[in-house]
């Protein structure tokens, strides 16, 4: 099996203060074939990934037979300890627990500092963002899938489809890049998409050479950023006032690190 994970770290400015805030975003090969030969447990227990994981965390792994849920918990989990330790590399994070807060929101334990994450997944495909607690952030991945543009098609209002008249890709492909922004505005609310949907209607949208940009109509002090990654939609939503960018080019050129367990 193979973690691939590029880093991308930058500072941001809040009320004249500076904070740091690192992504993380993790592509993993082979798991399906690891899981099937009932590998998982002498992968956690021999090779490098207790190295990141709590002992509670190992614990929900190893009892975890659904294969898409392994594959979420590995990345979500991975990718946030990677984040966090590109921030503070004195962490020892196998004493650092991510736990799921009431709305399954992550929450870091242990760490020493007053830190937060965002975590999605979709796919082989993780991603996980780390800030000061005094800031807000959601991010959102999801693999373009043709087969949900019927599901898609009922949650998203035929309005804000018109805001993306300018882009040439087909509905699905738009009806994708809307709905990955509202998920990522639901976790800077707390809530996920627990809420009426029209809540989360999207105000004006701006593209910006490959990505795009805009804010909501019933949260002005929030904007969006979304892209595309290889096959995925990734939106990353902050307070308006934050100088956070970001782009797939950007994440591109960064450098990718492989872990091998296998």
């Amino acid at each position: 099996m193979v973690i691939k994970s590029r880093l991308f770290k930058t500072s941001v400015n809040c009320e004249e203060e500076f904070y740091n805030v690192s992504l993380c975003l993790c592509e993993i090969d082979k798991l399906n074939d690891i899981i099937k030969e009932n590998k998982i447990n002498t992968i956690l227990l021999n090779y490098k990934l207790p190295n990141f994981f709590h002992l509670k965390e190992l614990k929900i792994l190893s009892q975890t037979s659904c294969e898409s849920k392994i594959k979420d918990y590995l990345l979500g989990r991975y990718a946030t300890k990677k984040a966090l330790f590109s921030l503070f590399s004195y962490l020892n994070l196998k004493e650092i627990l991510i736990k799921n807060g009431i709305f399954n929101q992550p929450i870091i334990e242990n760490c020493q500092k007053n830190l937060s994450a965002t975590i999605s997944h979709s796919k082989n495909l993780g991603i996980s963002l780390v800030f000061d607690s005094s800031l807000i952030f959601g991010v959102d991945v999801e693999k373009y899938d043709i087969k949900k543009i019927d599901s898609l098609k009922r949650l998203i209002n035929p309005k804000e489809i018109n805001l993306l008249k300018d882009l040439e890709l087909d509905l699905s492909r738009k009806l994708m890049i809307l709905w990955v922004i509202k998920e990522a505005l639901g976790k800077c609310l707390k809530t996920g998409i627990n809420v009426n949907l029209k809540i989360l209607d999207i105000n004006q949208i701006h593209i910006v050479n490959e990505k795009i940009i805009g804010d909501f109509k019933n949260f002005p002090q929030y904007k969006f950023i979304t892209f595309n990654y290889a096959d995925f939609n990734i939106a990353i939503v902050c307070p308006k006032n934050l100088n956070f960018n970001l782009s797939s080019e950007s994440l591109s050129f960064l450098p990718v690190c492989n872990l091998m367990v296998v």
